[in-house]
């Protein structure tokens, strides 16, 4: 199993509050940088992020102090229930952080071969000393916000177009492309949901915590 924080790959983890991952990402790119590293930080978060004022501040000291910051907005075109037109008055966010003074670009993000060659290049340029890169990687969300959501914000044939150009179904359409079968897609498959079920199978038979093991790591 991996665990959701894992420092000895370099995951430092995340949590529930809208853009807090973006400090804590530079804030890593500084201890690289000061400890003359060539580590580079990378955050993922949604557009809904864009609005927080701790990303405004962390975009400007990134740019000020050069850091090896990688950031990618995934952009799904919902802030939870909200279309982005209704609460961001630019809603292309690589343009806001371009007015930083970052390198931004704005990608196919249900394009692996695309994100991936995005984020190689970004990474070589924060170890060249060349400052922070912003990727706003456009995609779809394919599910509500959470169960039970209801959806009323789009239209179920928007939801169903937007599954043909999920970013797995063009992957498999890639890789038949460079002369894969189709049951190499389907041995694939089967290993991830083997990985899922192995995963979901611990996690419900494994016991409930002891209640004094809610102080665990808690310092006062």
């Amino acid at each position: 199993m991996v665990p959701s924080i894992n420092p000895s790959v370099g995951l430092l983890g995340a949590n529930a509050i809208v853009a807090a991952g973006v400090p804590h990402a530079a804030g890593a790119a500084l201890a690289s940088q000061l400890q003359k590293k060539d580590t580079v930080a990378l955050a993922f978060f949604g557009e809904g992020a864009v609005n927080q004022g701790v990303f405004l501040e962390s975009l400007n000291l990134a740019v000020i102090w050069k850091l090896p910051l990688i950031l990618v907005c995934e952009n799904n075109l919902y802030s939870e229930m909200t279309p982005s037109h209704e609460t961001t008055s630019v809603v292309e966010t690589h343009k806001r952080a371009s007015g930083f003074g970052f390198e931004s670009v704005q990608i196919d993000g249900n394009d692996i071969e695309t994100v991936y060659e995005s984020v190689k290049q970004a990474a070589a340029r924060a170890r060249d000393g060349g400052g922070p890169t912003y990727i706003e990687a456009m995609t779809y969300r394919l599910w509500g916000h959470m169960m039970g959501d209801p959806e009323v914000y789009r239209t179920k044939e928007e939801v169903v177009k937007a599954r043909e150009n999920e970013p797995i179904l063009r992957l498999g359409r890639r890789l038949i492309e460079l002369g894969c079968e189709d049951t190499d897609l389907s041995r694939l498959e089967a290993e991830a949901e083997a990985i899922i079920t192995d995963a979901l199978q611990f996690a419900e038979s494994s016991p409930l915590p002891e209640p004094a093991d809610a102080f665990t790591d808690v310092f006062s």
